[in-house]
């Protein structure tokens, strides 16, 4: 690999490039290799120092705080919920696990609190045990957005005795010194994220096309409000959502990613890490991925695994690979997107870890995956070529 600055230059014109063919966003990306950052950029109204909320990019970093329990003994991957909040049990939840709530395959609907219910502990839990399973834990997957994440920040305050977030800043954020990575954000604090710009009309046939099942304009503006008011909404960012509130810029979340690959300050058990970081454990189809396996790993993370399937709708113009993180990544890739276009992943095999992050949320579904895997792809061509 070439200095630095060679790198750098190359990686900013070809991300920019592809940045030119869809939209100009204001964005920023990271690039990490070695424990530190080699290359990083911004485009638009923003800099190096900007920040951003990375959406569904947050579960990771929540669950790497799970994982880190589980290390430590206090918790277990098969710790059942109900054992350590027995009210929860109520309507078929009695089975559920730490490990099903990791996976996605916890069988509760996708509950998303809202305000004002979000910001009471004991009214959260209230709805968490209202709860109905939809299958037979363990046996479906279905996209818990925030509801998993919510039931484990629960169990979290029930072992720990301290609130999620001071949890994750005490035992993850400040062992690694990452202190731009934020769960609630004070609405008077200067660590605020980028303001959020929609691009484009919402596309309700997108949807209905990818999950088979008729969504309407109205249901895709109600996920919309709900998903973004992560980055709106000042109240829900100080509350910090433990699936999708994380507010970070891309060198610090690339660095993260780093922290994973070595673990220089032994934040985890070594062998949990690499299980929770290579091991597939919900292979089960995933009716939006064309019915290509979910592929995820009880660190809250998709791997990209070896799956070459091409899904086309023709009906919507996707013609996309059906693999996590582009074509060029190696097979054990893991990390996790976000709304509106986070991107970040680690390549074991190349030893870096990547990120970008922007505030404009695309609202073209096809477009922006199409964006999402060019990026990606462009990241490994660059860094091979030095």
């Amino acid at each position: 690999m070439t200095g630095d600055a060679a790198l750098a230059a190359a990686l900013t014109a070809e991300i920019g490039t592809v940045l030119a063919a869809h939209e100009a966003p204001d964005a920023q990306f990271a690039l990490a290799y070695g424990g530190r950052v080699i290359a990083q950029g911004s485009c638009g109204a923003v800099d190096d120092s900007s920040l951003f909320c990375a959406f569904s990019a947050s579960k990771p970093v929540f669950a790497s705080l799970i994982l880190q329990l589980i290390g430590q003994k206090e918790l277990s991957l098969d710790t059942r919920i109900v054992d350590l909040w027995p009210e929860f049990g109520a309507h078929g939840k009695g089975d559920i696990t730490l490990e099903h709530l990791l996976l996605h395959t916890a069988a509760i609907p996708g509950w998303f609190p809202v305000p004002p219910a979000v910001f009471s502990r004991s009214e959260r839990a209230r709805q968490a045990e209202g709860l109905v399973v939809e299958w037979t834990p363990g046996y479906g997957t279905g996209y818990h957005s925030v509801s998993a994440h919510w039931v484990m920040a629960e169990i979290v305050m029930r072992v720990t005795g301290k609130d999620y977030r001071a949890a994750l800043r005490q035992r993850i954020l400040d062992p690694l010194g990452l202190e731009r990575i934020r769960f609630g954000v004070p609405v008077f604090d200067s660590h605020r994220p980028r303001a959020i710009r929609r691009i484009g009309e919402p596309r309700p046939e997108q949807f209905t096309a990818l999950f088979g099942a008729a969504v309407s304009l109205a249901d895709v503006i109600a996920a919309e409000e709900a998903a973004l008011a992560h980055a709106e909404n000042a109240e829900v960012i100080a509350l910090g959502t433990p699936g999708a509130g994380m507010i970070t810029d891309a060198a610090s979340l690339a660095l993260f990613y780093q922290a994973l690959l070595h673990d220089p300050r032994g934040v985890w058990d070594g062998g949990l890490l690499r299980i929770a970081t290579t091991e597939v454990r919900n292979a089960l189809p995933e009716p939006s991925r064309a019915g290509a396996s979910a592929n995820r790993a009880v660190g809250g993370f998709v791997v990209a695994g070896n799956e070459r399937t091409v899904q086309t709708i023709p009906e919507i113009g996707m013609a996309r690979p059906v693999r996590w993180f582009g074509t060029r990544v190696s097979d054990r890739t893991f990390g996790h997107r976000g709304a509106g276009g986070q991107l970040a992943f680690a390549d074991p095999d190349r030893g870096l870890s990547f990120v970008f992050l922007t505030s404009d949320y695309v609202r073209d579904v096809v477009q922006d995956e199409r964006r999402a895997l060019e990026i990606a792809d462009v990241v490994i061509d660059v860094f091979d070529a030095h």
